[in-house]
């Protein structure tokens, strides 16, 4: 499996936001970013995404128009 270090999310809805964060969790390399487009749109995409943060105390949450989820 070769690691990822970036990648762009842009699913709006609960189960495919949780699904390619599922996904990413064990494939971003250290300091890989997660951008994700829709976190401010759409009330699934932020709680798929606060639940992600929660679980995974090794991704920090970067606020910002678009936030980004980063792999420490």
């Amino acid at each position: 499996m070769r690691p990822v270090a970036f990648a762009h999310v842009d699913c709006d809805w609960y189960d495919p936001v949780t699904l390619c964060l599922g996904w990413l969790r064990d494939r971003m390399s250290p300091g890989g970013a997660i951008i994700l487009d829709d976190y401010h749109d759409y009330g699934g995409a932020r709680t798929a995404t606060d639940e992600f943060i929660a679980a995974n105390p090794g991704f920090a949450f970067e606020p910002g128009p678009n936030p980004v989820i980063r792999k420490l």
